[in-house]
């Protein structure tokens, strides 16, 4: 008889360590072109590390140190943009409930802002999504998995 589903199939070693996907960028999520894109910056780094490493005994180290003082820098402002943007949370509450857990997250020393809407809910700042999750667990609400 032919399955009509996926095998079931363990996760690998470091997506059972972490719990998920590991990334290198955050905020930008990368297509082919993209991808390519980055190398091509990255090749770039390189070739002025190596340009940089002829009139020393070590191009090679030099050009490997530049592609990845490259990376490095479009990773870390990569990840200075997803600091700073919002994220949003709801869950079923009333407004007046969604107001005072938003108090509770400033009593903390968070920034907030409450949607009140249809769905009423949260938007707090990615750098402190660790922060907010303790606080909500302290009030009996389920984090988010961010």
């Amino acid at each position: 008889m032919r399955r009509r589903h996926a095998e079931y199939r363990p996760a690998p070693w470091y997506r059972r360590r972490f719990g998920r996907r590991l990334r290198l960028l955050r905020g930008a999520r990368l297509n082919g072109v993209g991808w390519a894109a980055f190398g091509a910056v990255c090749l770039a780094g390189g070739a002025l590390g190596y340009a940089a490493g002829s009139v020393t005994a070590y191009p090679a180290a030099a050009a490997v140190a530049g592609a990845l003082a490259v990376a490095l820098a479009v990773v870390a402002v990569d990840r200075r943009r997803w600091r700073r943007s919002w994220t949003g949370f709801s869950w079923d509450a009333t407004p007046e409930a969604t107001r005072l857990v938003a108090d509770e997250l400033r009593r903390a020393g968070l920034e907030v802002e409450v949607e009140v809407g249809s769905r009423p809910g949260i938007r707090v700042r990615n750098r402190d999504r660790r922060r907010v999750g303790r606080v909500l667990t302290g009030l009996g609400i389920r984090p988010p998995r961010w």
